[in-house]
């Protein structure tokens, strides 16, 4: 692990940019930069430690990002901590051209989630999304991934990778489709699903829900987790033929 330079804030001209294992530093790069990454379109950030003021701070600088990959190591649940915080709509707030999105759900669990009052995303330009090691166990994930999909009506692409190490877990039985009846995703075209099981009835949830608000739906790839049984394999089945 290595802190990220404030020199890097100097390359305005820079168009792709790869991070992997770093540490930011916000207050010290807030009094030695005032330069910003504005020529930036491609953000990839893999292994990132530090807090979310850090990492939105450093998402601040880059305020023309149209694809932005963010992945975090398995288990890695407390390498970004939240002394400030720092809410997930503080974070896309500094994404306003954001079109292509890939993020691990622990980001999800970095953010607190604000459960009173309307929620809406600045991503109404959000065309591709995916989602990796999503748990539809937790409150978190759930609330996050259903905020980030309501609030991008041009969705076009979506993949959810489903972790299979909770497999084994209790129901947790916070989705709810009856929170999630006042959207349309208009343009999505293409649906996939990786990891899907029998061992939790919010998944399935969350597959009607999209069948069922979109109407522009193309193709829908489901693939199910390795023992998964073959009662989720027929309800998918029924699911699919009603397209």
């Amino acid at each position: 692990e290595c802190a990220l330079p404030s020199s890097l804030f100097s390359w305005t001209h820079l168009t792709d940019l790869c991070l992997m294992d770093c540490r930011l530093y916000y207050e010290y790069h807030e009094r030695t930069c005032g330069d910003s990454l504005g020529s930036l379109t491609t953000l990839y950030l893999k292994g990132l430690t530090g807090s979310t003021k850090d990492l939105v701070y450093f998402l601040s600088k880059c305020p023309s990002l149209k694809t932005l990959t963010m992945l975090q190591y398995p288990h890695a649940y407390d390498a970004i901590s939240n002394t400030y915080r720092t809410t997930i709509i503080d974070m896309f707030q500094c994404l306003p051209s954001i079109e292509n999105l890939s993020i691990s759900s622990q980001y999800f669990e970095y953010f607190p989630f604000v459960r009173v009052g309307p929620q809406k995303l600045p991503t109404g330009h959000l065309k591709y999304c995916r989602t990796e090691d999503m748990c539809f166990r937790t409150y978190e994930n759930i609330s996050m991934l259903g905020l980030l999909i309501t609030s991008s009506p041009n969705l076009e692409r979506l993949v959810v990778e489903i972790k299979d190490y909770y497999l084994g877990e209790s129901e947790s039985g916070y989705f709810k489709i009856e929170d999630y009846l006042d959207f349309w995703l208009e343009h999505l075209t293409e649906v996939k699903i990786e990891n899907m099981s029998d061992k939790t009835k919010a998944e399935l949830d969350f597959v009607k829900l999209i069948l069922a608000r979109s109407r522009t739906l193309m193709k829908v790839n489901i693939v199910l987790y390795q023992w998964a049984g073959k009662d989720v394999e027929l309800q998918i089945l029924v699911l699919s033929s009603s397209l």
